[in-house]
């Protein structure tokens, strides 16, 4: 409304018609997808998309990505858990709703192609952990393989210095206090200490993933803080 400066938010509701095709056709989440899209993108400090001139290599990188995604849509991945299920956990995290169309994946990089480049966009990558056990490929449970401590692991070989707690010093992430789920809270703050520009920034990830998955733990920064602290005394090479 141009004249008190008010914005509504677009909506759109599905006619009798519609509805009556997805159920006749049974229609699921899952069968949705999205045309092809820029699969290699550039950003800049704002976390804006960029143009770029194409070179032999991005040229490259994006053959083989999109092969790959090619290859991820001759199987149907989905969650064995039911929709309203879903929907609930999601409610109660103040999470995002899962976009299943997004079922590709597409590399990002940060300020030049030296920077960054981790895959993105696919919806099993950003909902709430608590699904992961559910995740099927072609109806079938699949598991995820755990390297213990691989980002610190790296950290320290790049530093040319032994990964300590091989040597029994302790577990890498263990806060006395806070038992295991502290554990697994900690290990989230060691990657976003890893990923973030800075403190702050560190912060709010570990913030976002309070909120989206610990909802045991306040996300409030007179705690948050002081895992940050205990991460980066104990190690050193995330400073």
């Amino acid at each position: 409304d141009r004249s008190t400066g008010r914005g509504y938010q677009s909506r759109m509701r599905a006619t009798e018609r519609l509805l009556d095709l997805i159920q006749n056709h049974s229609v699921t989440p899952f069968m949705v997808e999205r045309e092809d899209e820029e699969v290699i993108v550039l950003r800049d400090g704002n976390n804006e998309d960029v143009p770029y001139e194409d070179t032999d290599e991005t040229r490259r990188m994006r053959k083989q990505l999109r092969s790959f995604n090619d290859f991820l849509g001759e199987f149907n991945l989905g969650l064995s858990c039911p929709l309203e299920e879903v929907r609930q956990i999601i409610l109660d995290r103040k999470a995002n709703p899962i976009d299943y169309s997004r079922t590709r994946v597409r590399r990002k990089f940060k300020y030049d192609f030296l920077s960054g480049g981790r895959f993105y966009d696919g919806w099993w990558q950003e909902m709430p952990k608590v699904f992961r056990p559910y995740i099927t490929i072609d109806g079938e449970p699949c598991s995820e393989l755990d390297y213990s401590g691989q980002h610190l692991l790296l950290l320290y070989a790049l530093k040319g210095e032994e990964y300590y707690w091989l040597r029994g010093v302790g577990d890498p992430y263990e806060v006395k206090g806070l038992g295991e789920k502290g554990r697994d809270l900690m290990k989230q703050v060691v990657l976003c200490c890893v990923n973030a520009e800075s403190r702050q920034k560190a912060l709010l990830a570990v913030r976002k993933e309070i909120n989206l998955n610990y909802p045991g733990f306040t996300s409030a920064s007179d705690f948050i803080n002081p895992l940050i602290d205990t991460t980066l005394e104990r190690h050193p090479v995330l400073a």
